[in-house]
């Protein structure tokens, strides 16, 4: 579902923070606040249909109980490289074949009088984009929780987590697809060969294009940019645009990668961001945890950290959505960038 904006004095995602907060301290606690009342109004929904039964993935979405809203999207937008695309991608919906186009068409012409009208052949092919979790789990402590001005705090905590984690996964070229889950963009995309030249890989990587470039960006963190900025001068015109094309800034892009991507050559599907909680479990602070079980048994045992949540007072959130995606051939290029390199 579209996040909507209700109209609303609070500040920006204030009332997806006190969602989290009311998950750990309860429908009494959310209904306390009274600027908010759509919060409280969550919670009970939230709980209702957890004693009902109803399995995670059938609980209430949170666009349509109010507290995931544009602003919180557009906050996602900020650290998170899929949501910083996505209204530049084309969107599908989850399972539904789609047809996709694969040619430019040809055979358009002047009318003739009395002559035959020209036609266009077009080629297609159906997609099919099949619901992926994303996700991450954020460790908070219940004395920040409670703290009546943690709200920003919270905020960056979960929206900041969530969003490195789909940076990477869109946009790392090293993150290839399996049975499970889509590869990055830049995992079927075409790698340029870093020549020491700014200038001429980032005509290389132009050249590399063969999508109808009608939806081209350039994609990286600012450093990136910062350093392309310093080799090629202000002629580059950063961070607004690069050689004539927009630029999106992805505050968790991988370092040093620069990637042209023709974003309207890639379907895209995804869900409203989803919060859950637990207080009674024992977390493995790993991007890899390892000792997760394995054909009815647990792997064999790793030196990790692992924090007790109750004997910490802390609150873990396990923050996830469903996405997927799939960029025609030829959509995307990327440049490991040498910030040494000259222009």
């Amino acid at each position: 579902m579209i996040p909507t904006r209700p109209v609303s004095s609070l500040a920006p995602g204030v009332p997806f923070a006190r969602f989290v907060r009311g998950l750990r301290f309860g429908e009494a606690y959310a209904e306390g606040f009274k600027d908010s009342p759509h919060v409280g109004a969550a919670i009970a929904a939230r709980s209702k249909a957890a004693t009902a039964g109803m399995t995670a993935d059938a609980l209430p979405d949170l666009a349509q109980l109010g507290v995931y809203d544009l602003a919180t999207a557009q906050m996602l937008g900020g650290t998170s490289a899929i949501e910083a695309c996505a209204s530049r991608m084309r969107r599908v919906p989850f399972d539904v074949p789609c047809p996709r186009e694969l040619s430019t068409g040809s055979g358009g012409d002047w009318i003739v009088e009395g002559g035959p009208m020209p036609s266009i052949a077009f080629a297609f092919d159906t997609i099919r984009l099949k619901p992926a979790r994303l996700g991450s789990i954020v460790v908070l402590t219940d004395e920040l929780l409670r703290h009546p001005s943690a709200d920003a705090v919270i905020l960056a905590a979960i929206l900041g987590g969530q969003g490195r984690v789909e940076s990477l996964a869109f946009l790392d070229p090293s993150s290839a697809a399996t049975a499970d889950h889509p590869g990055s963009i830049t995992s079927t995309g075409t790698a340029i060969a870093n020549t020491g030249h700014v200038a001429a890989d980032l005509a290389a990587m132009l050249a590399a294009i063969t999508s109808t470039g009608s939806g081209l960006a350039w994609i990286a963190s600012l450093p990136t940019f910062a350093a392309i900025a310093a080799a090629i001068g202000s002629a580059s015109d950063l961070p607004r645009s690069l050689l004539g094309l927009p630029t999106i800034v992805a505050a968790n892009a991988p370092t040093a990668l620069l990637v042209l991507a023709d974003l309207a050559s890639i379907a895209f599907a995804s869900s409203t961001l989803d919060v859950e909680r637990s207080t009674e479990a024992t977390i493995e602070m790993k991007t890899d945890p390892t000792t997760a079980i394995a054909v009815g048994s647990p792997d064999a045992p790793v030196a990790t950290t692992a924090v007790s949540l109750f004997q910490t007072d802390s609150t873990g959130f396990k923050v996830q959505r469903y996405a997927n995606w799939i960029a025609r051939s030829g959509a995307v290029s990327y440049l490991s960038i040498d910030p040494g390199s000259p222009a």
